[in-house]
């Protein structure tokens, strides 16, 4: 029985641990450097960039200032919500987490631990890059920004990718559509037959056009993919064998 893995690979799991780290341990050692340099500021300055020495009490940017309390809040929240994407998403919508993704939310990780630290040992966070037409900010803050707009261009290239599968009422699945939704589901092709798994796709969604009632997918395709899926781990040529019981039924 083939067993299809839908959490994140684990040599991944580990670079968004790792990225994470990295961007607050950077983060950290650049603010440390800032307070402890006893010279004038700007410290120097390349073209527009200067670097100087704020205490933020707000957000990101100077945003909502002294609200230490509620920012700090805030940041355990951002962070218990990545880390119950990274580990219970998978587990229901495989394909809204790509490598891409994972990687951009290690960023964003590791931002939000890299100020948080700030605001538990000082009540601010230290900010210093300063490039004049926008507010000072930090490492973490710019892991955070560019994490985010990664993450949303790997969800755009997840609803492009998948586009050619969601379909809101259909009757049968084409051989693309299957593989499109198989992949999504993490299926390695090596060990499952894209025309068994069209097959499957195509009776799991005959339930619901035989009777409302037993449409238990809603004529979701993910759902649907998942139920087919379940059927082809108990054996690899289940719709085959479903296909000659109801034939042989049926006395043809």
């Amino acid at each position: 029985m083939q067993k299809v893995d839908h959490q994140p690979g684990k040599w991944w799991l580990v670079a968004f641990f790792l990225i994470a780290l990295l961007v607050a341990t950077t983060d950290q050692l650049s603010k440390n450097w800032i307070r402890s340099y006893t010279g004038e500021f700007p410290a120097f300055e390349i073209g527009f960039i200067s670097i100087i020495y704020v205490e933020n009490t707000g957000a990101a940017f100077g945003l909502f200032q002294n609200q230490n309390f509620i920012l700090t809040i805030v940041d355990f929240i951002g962070i218990a919500l990545i880390l119950s994407f990274i580990f219970l998403v998978p587990r229901w919508y495989p394909y809204l987490l790509s490598r891409l993704g994972e990687i951009s939310l290690g960023l964003v990780m590791g931002g939000a631990i890299g100020n948080l630290i700030d605001r538990l040992y000082r009540e601010y966070v230290t900010d210093f890059i300063d490039v004049g037409f926008w507010p000072t900010f930090n490492v973490a803050d710019s892991a955070t920004v560019v994490g985010t707009i990664l993450f949303a261009l790997s969800l755009l290239m997840v609803n492009k990718r998948l586009g050619g599968a969601n379909v809101t009422v259909k009757k049968h699945f084409t051989a693309e559509e299957a593989k499109k939704i198989g992949e999504s589901l993490g299926i390695d092709w090596s060990k499952f037959d894209v025309e068994q798994y069209r097959m499957g796709l195509d009776v799991e969604l005959e339930h619901g056009l035989h009777d409302p009632a037993t449409n238990v997918t809603n004529d979701d395709p993910m759902i649907t993919g998942k139920i087919a899926l379940a059927h082809l781990n108990e054996f690899a040529d289940y719709y085959t064998r479903l296909e000659k019981m109801e034939r042989e039924a049926e006395g043809r």
